[in-house]
């Protein structure tokens, strides 16, 4: 016997993270600002994933290396990469990127 959510739109809306004008398609593994797609390299989708679920508090880049880059032997480069990337494409008008490397977090506030 299957059982499905009664509430259609809540299901499609749990597939998505909105945090400000963005939302993040969880399911096609991409970032809107408003209705435009901003395009993002795979890793980098995967780390703005775990901070804007991991808002409000730092995330070690140990933690962002277990959870993005499981099993694999990356150097800080590819965090280094994937963080320019966001703060690229979140620009003036997105949320704010920590700057301490040892950490991150996302400031979801609006500005």
């Amino acid at each position: 016997m299957t059982i499905r959510n009664a509430d259609p739109l809540a299901e499609m809306q749990a597939k998505r993270l909105q945090f400000g004008r963005y939302v993040l398609d969880l399911d096609r593994g991409c970032l809107f600002l408003d209705r435009t797609e901003i395009a993002l390299r795979p890793k980098t989708f995967a780390v703005l994933r775990y901070l804007v679920e991991s808002s409000g508090r730092l995330v070690s880049k140990e933690e962002l290396f277990d959870s993005v880059w499981p099993n694999l032997t990356v150097t800080d480069d590819a965090l280094v990469q994937s963080i320019g990337e966001l703060r690229r494409a979140l620009k003036d008008t997105g949320p704010a990127l920590s700057r301490p490397f040892h950490a991150v977090a996302i400031d979801l506030k609006p500005k």
